[in-house]
């Protein structure tokens, strides 16, 4: 039932006539309300609600989501295109829905501009154009929150993912300078991140391995093992698996080039371990022959 038909049917019901509520707004204006031809003000559905003892405005609100342009349905599409890496019809879908942007609140057009780039980077492997459009796609640049303190607080779940998206365009291009300095920018540290949600840190551990394996790459290394080792800390915590075992595997090559041979095969052989519990057998298979050509180190189980 849409809100003017809502607004009669209640009216009818308390025994209201359209001139006994003239007051509020004028018996035309009512009636075109009702019949759908204008859209009441919230200021008219407050004073409404009042008088109908019922609340029209939480009403409208419910049938705007209800009737959204981005709805489960939609999303649940976007999603499945997503993980069946069917990035031009997640590109052609999610184009249709920018160009119906007024439909779309702030928080619904950012998620849309965030898999939109997703498609656009997998379809045109441009990553420089990628970037400039994430940073500058939302109302405001995401980059003018550097300084202004704690990321998790600070920034929603779909900005986050946004700047992980970066992050990892910069890392799949080797561009691991330009990575380190945007994440370093932005203060990710796994020793903050103690206090936010899971879903929420499962994404800023993401980020963190990129920052740390980004400043592996730099040389940075004194930094990345103190950031390696308070992510690991973390990831063993909160059971976080899929992380932790990447932390496992750059931490063995810190130690390696430390050599610190025998706390490094310590490491390889918790990361492999954890490979064969979550039975990752193709990359179980690809590092045991990288940490027997790298390290010298032979797996037990094998």
């Amino acid at each position: 039932m849409e809100i003017g038909e809502y607004i009669r049917h209640i009216r009818l019901l308390r025994g209201f006539t359209q001139e006994d509520l003239a007051d509020i707004c004028s018996v035309k204006t009512l009636y075109r309300t009702e019949n759908g031809i204008t859209q009441p003000s919230n200021d008219v559905l407050e004073k409404l609600s009042k008088r109908l003892n019922v609340d029209l405005v939480n009403y409208r609100l419910r049938k705007k989501e209800e009737y959204s342009l981005l709805d489960k349905k939609t999303m649940n599409r976007i999603l499945k295109f997503k993980e069946q890496k069917k990035y031009k019809e997640l590109l052609i879908l999610t184009s249709v829905l920018r160009s119906n942007k007024e439909e779309l609140s702030l928080t619904q057009y950012q998620q849309v501009n965030y898999y939109y780039s997703m498609a656009f980077y997998f379809t045109s492997k441009n990553p420089l154009s990628t970037i400039d459009f994430l940073t500058c796609s939302f109302s405001y640049n995401i980059l003018d929150k550097i300084n202004l303190g704690n990321i998790n607080s600070l920034f929603s779940p779909i900005e986050i993912k946004t700047l992980l998206f970066i992050s990892y365009i910069y890392i799949n291009n080797q561009m691991f300078d330009q990575c380190s300095c945007l994440l370093e920018s932005f203060k990710i540290r796994a020793m903050d991140l103690n206090d936010c949600s899971i879903e929420k840190m499962h994404d800023l551990l993401k980020m963190t391995f990129n920052k740390v394996l980004s400043d592996y790459r730099t040389m940075n290394t004194k930094t990345t093992k103190i950031e390696v080792e308070n992510a690991i800390r973390l990831s063993e915590r909160y059971s976080l698996y899929d992380r932790l075992s990447r932390f496992y595997w750059l931490y063995s090559k810190i130690l390696f080039d430390e050599k610190q041979v025998e706390e490094c095969h310590f490491y390889c052989n918790k990361f492999l371990t954890l490979c064969e519990l979550k039975n990752e057998l193709v990359i179980l298979e690809k590092y045991k022959i990288v940490f027997w050509e790298e390290f010298g180190y032979e797996h037990r189980g094998f």
